[in-house]
């Protein structure tokens, strides 16, 4: 079946929105009768049937709503300084939906290589990408700050910051199993001093991701797949 995407309690909705409605009646040509499955992205998974397919809405109704599907055991927060390219974020934030992390935060810092994002592309990213990967909880994605409020922020469970340092522990020795985790990600310059002094003063620890260099992106994926397979007992 077909799936979609509805930003509200699925226990008082009875229609798509119209975006939704056209996709479902004049893309995908269906009819009255036809079966359709649909998420809220926090949780809420409801198997539908299209009751009217006239007009610009399309009018549903629901067989079975199911809650807390797919929401992560553990939440998982990335924050990441966004690089220059921005088709590599875009492709970060499609891959973290499709993965099951919590929420993406986005900074600018010393070295930065972008301060401003369009929110509302990276939005529609993560609902196809949610619908495509057949999620019925997708990430948060927040708008940019800057480093020092959001390095400041009361996040829950363990803190940690990817850097470049041979002679600290990797990602692996230092997981925290079962508990909330929120990961840093600098920018293509890495952190300033001052920034890794600011962080260790908030209590985060360094980890190293590995002996090579590795891009932004790449560094994202690769944290957030170990802190996803540890909490979900996979590691």
């Amino acid at each position: 079946m077909h799936w979609f995407y509805i930003d509200n309690d699925l226990n008082h909705v009875d229609h798509l929105d119209v975006e939704e409605s056209k996709h479902a009646l004049k893309v995908l040509r269906l009819k009255q009768g036809d079966k359709i499955v649909v998420t809220n992205g926090k949780g809420q998974l409801g198997e539908a049937v299209i009751s009217t397919d006239r007009g610009k809405t399309c009018a549903i109704q629901f067989e079975h709503i199911a809650e807390g599907v797919h929401v992560p055991k553990c939440n998982i927060q990335l924050c990441i300084a966004p690089t220059k390219n921005l088709s590599r974020i875009e492709w970060l934030v499609e891959k973290l939906t499709e993965i099951g992390i919590t929420s993406i935060h986005f900074f600018s810092s010393e070295y930065s290589e972008r301060v401003n994002l369009r929110m509302d592309r990276l939005e529609k990213i993560v609902l196809s990408a949610g619908k495509q990967s057949k999620r019925a909880f997708f990430p948060t994605v927040h708008h940019l700050v800057h480093y020092n409020e959001l390095v400041s922020f009361p996040f829950r469970g363990q803190k940690i910051m990817a850097h470049i340092d041979n002679a600290i522990a990797p990602i692996n020795q230092v997981m925290v199993r079962g508990q909330d985790s929120c990961i840093f990600i600098g920018p293509e310059g890495g952190f300033s001093s001052n920034e890794v002094e600011l962080a260790k003063a908030h209590q985060f620890q360094l980890v190293s991701l590995g002996d090579f260099r590795l891009r932004t992106e790449t560094a994202a994926l690769v944290g957030c797949i170990a802190l996803h397979l540890n909490s979900s007992n996979e590691f």
